[in-house]
């Protein structure tokens, strides 16, 4: 993309804005009107003339789309920019300012407003853009938000139902519709009753898959043979049974090695959780401080927008294959802990704390896992029984 630079940079007439040539294929560049400098045209290379005007926010430049050319005018375009830029001077939210001059959004156009002051600080930003694409965009991206009708939602759940989609998947299709109605409500958007609500929510079945006894060699083989940084976070996933969310954003100020212990300040369930660092977790993570970049908080940097490192689905999918093991996810390590801690006896209300559920409730599923354990406990709880009556633990009954 190119910069503001004297060649990029003339006084807008229609017929400049016709003769513009293309830039190479999968690029784009920018041209910048004279008479109006934070007024801008953004050409692609397949051919598309879109208006921003460039407003500095917080010291940094932001981009906000006006229109399309010829679609909108040159005077159009002008006009809009000074006013966006009074209003923003002004002290009024940028965005706020856009949406009085375009109207209210389509749900295509709220989406970036929605990404840019909300999802993009989630761990799960990325999840929302996939199921947004995948499942809304198709259906309801070009309607503006208060054209969304419950049977629109409806219909969304039914497709997903049909196409064989699980329940957790619809749920979380659901929730993100939600959030986008909440959002537009609480900036003043568009405040209607939420569509989402006419969803019901869908029964989900607990996921069982962790790594079993014939599959961990293998597992470590291909482990070992990742590169060091998603091999660290693949191994500290299993060794502390933790959400990988949490995980990748772990900092290096949450780690306490004098009490040996993880402090996450915020959870999935919205508590704050307590990891104890096993001697093999704390072998590790003091190799990763050694080798740390004292220019990142985090334990597992990265150049992206969080600064940490984003979940590594391509070595693990390379991981997988090596190790010739199918269906595995890596939330599945987190399980995998519970799983073994259950084959080997432990306490349901120790797997809990270990993984920091908040309800029994969710633990349960680790009581299905191996039967052992559980008929264990049952014949413990029967020969206690007995020894209270005064029967031998071995003596059969009358019965």
């Amino acid at each position: 993309m190119a910069g503001k630079s004297s060649e990029n940079r003339f006084r807008f007439t229609k017929a400049k804005l016709d003769a513009v040539s293309l830039p190479p294929a999968g690029t784009r560049v920018n041209w910048y009107d004279e008479r109006r400098p934070e007024l801008a045209l953004r050409v692609t290379s397949a051919g598309a003339k879109t208006f921003y005007v460039i407003q500095r926010v917080k010291g940094k430049p932001q981009w906000f789309k006006l229109g399309t050319y010829p679609t909108m005018t040159i005077e159009q375009a002008q006009t809009a920019a000074t006013k966006l830029l009074g209003e923003v001077a002004n002290g009024v939210d940028p965005a706020q300012a856009r949406r009085t001059l375009r109207g209210e959004p389509t749900l295509d156009e709220f989406f970036p407003e929605y990404w840019e002051k909300h999802a993009q600080f989630k761990d799960s930003g990325r999840d929302d853009k996939q199921r947004y694409a995948t499942h809304i965009k198709p259906h309801l991206g070009s309607k503006k938000l208060s054209q969304v009708t419950d049977d629109d939602a409806l219909a969304i759940a039914t497709r997903m139902e049909r196409a064989g989609r699980s329940g957790a998947t619809i749920n979380r299709v659901k929730a993100l519709l939600r959030i986008l109605f909440n959002k537009a409500a609480e900036w003043k958007v568009c405040i209607r009753p939420n569509p989402a609500n006419a969803i019901g929510r869908r029964a989900e079945k607990s996921r069982l898959r962790f790594l079993r006894g014939n599959e961990i060699n293998a597992f470590f083989t291909a482990l070992n043979a990742l590169p060091e940084q998603p091999r660290n976070f693949f191994a500290l996933c299993l060794l502390l049974g933790a959400r990988r969310e949490n995980t990748l954003a772990m900092r290096w100020s949450e780690i306490d090695l004098k009490e040996n212990v993880w402090r996450i300040p915020d959870t999935k369930n919205g508590d704050p959780h307590e990891v104890p660092l096993t001697d093999d977790a704390l072998e590790l993570i003091n190799r990763l401080k050694q080798q740390r970049d004292l220019d990142s908080p985090f334990v597992f940097p990265g150049n992206g927008k969080t600064g940490h490192l984003v979940e590594p689905k391509r070595q693990w999918a390379n991981l997988l294959k090596a190790a010739g093991i199918e269906d595995l996810h890596i939330h599945d390590l987190r399980r995998t802990l519970g799983s073994w801690q259950a084959k080997s006896g432990v306490s349901l209300v120790t797997i809990g704390k270990t993984l920091g559920h908040k309800t029994l409730q969710t633990t349960l599923v680790y009581a299905r896992l191996d039967s052992a354990a559980v008929r264990q406990g049952i014949q413990t709880a029967t020969d206690a029984i007995k020894a209270v009556a005064g029967m031998s633990a071995t003596e059969p009954s009358n019965d």
